[in-house]
């Protein structure tokens, strides 16, 4: 992955608007389920629209819902 990928994450501060912070966030999430590997992920937020796209991402890529762990 080059490193502009790395650089569309946002690491926002408290006094960015929630959309900065909602697409930071949204940002981050996709970028590491992208790199996720064989690994386990949980995805925590309390925005639903975050969470339906982490689900919808996660599909494209055929990750699975479930993990044995």
């Amino acid at each position: 992955r080059s490193s502009s990928s790395w650089s569309r994450v946002c690491l926002c501060d408290l006094s960015a608007a929630p959309q900065e912070t909602h697409a930071g966030y949204d940002a981050a999430v996709e970028l590491m389920l992208e790199h996720i590997g064989g690994g386990a992920v949980m995805v925590a937020t309390h925005n639903k629209q975050s969470l339906i796209g982490a689900s919808r991402k996660a599909a494209a890529l055929r990750i699975s819902a479930s993990h044995p762990r």
